[in-house]
């Protein structure tokens, strides 16, 4: 973060980190066994839910993740209808 800052500083423009008062780890990694990750991110991002699908290596199953991000502003509900949304795409009848 210091050294985030310190780049602002020396290009003299502002690089602001905002600061919470109940701080979260802003990117979470996740692998969905024997799922199409790419399919889970284009099912929620048509609920209006975005995240991003990367895949490394396309041999190896363990580079394929699903990417969230989260905000400073997300709230306990936005999650539970990120959860909510992706129970519903992993119930064995989707």
């Amino acid at each position: 973060m210091q050294k985030i800052l310190q780049l602002g500083e020396d290009l003299g423009i502002d690089i602001i980190i905002p600061v919470s008062e109940h701080p979260t780890n802003f990117i979470l990694s996740i692998q969905i066994q024997n799922k199409d990750g790419k399919n889970i991110a284009e099912k929620l991002a048509e609920k209006g839910i975005f995240l991003s699908y990367m895949e490394g290596k396309p041999s190896s199953p363990n580079s394929k993740i699903l990417r969230l991000s989260f905000q400073m502003d997300t709230t306990i509900n936005d999650i539970d209808t990120f959860i909510r949304e992706l129970r519903i795409i992993l119930s064995p009848k989707n």
